[in-house]
């Protein structure tokens, strides 16, 4: 939502329609899920993996990103919060934590 009404986030936090509309795409998944497997506890184990990228994937490429988007600006990307595992390393290990642990789990849940 902030990536695509990053000029109004303000004005459309408030508008109950566009909120609805990213509410159900986010509850799409395990219905989805729900329409192949009748079995709850499947369902979240295979919606958990979203739960892992949400986790240790997109934070990382969004730190990468916006560090990328400021330097190219010119702008000062280094803060007074700056210490140990921030760094361009720290995002993209935290990434490849996060692949390899969806990638992991995945197969423990489908062939284990």
């Amino acid at each position: 939502m902030g990536i695509v009404h990053a000029d109004n986030i303000d004005a459309v936090q408030r508008n109950r329609k566009i909120l609805t509309m990213y509410r159900t795409i986010a509850a799409l998944p395990p219905i989805v899920g729900a329409l192949f497997l009748r079995e709850l506890g499947t369902i979240t184990d295979y919606s958990g993996l979203v739960g892992l990228a949400i986790a240790f994937c997109f934070p990382p490429l969004l730190y990468i990103a916006s560090e990328k988007r400021l330097k190219d600006c010119g702008a000062a990307y280094e803060t007074r919060y700056e210490r140990t595992g921030r760094s361009s390393f720290a995002a993209m290990a935290m990434f490849w934590f996060g692949v390899i642990s969806i990638f992991f789990c995945f197969i423990l849940l489908t062939f284990v």
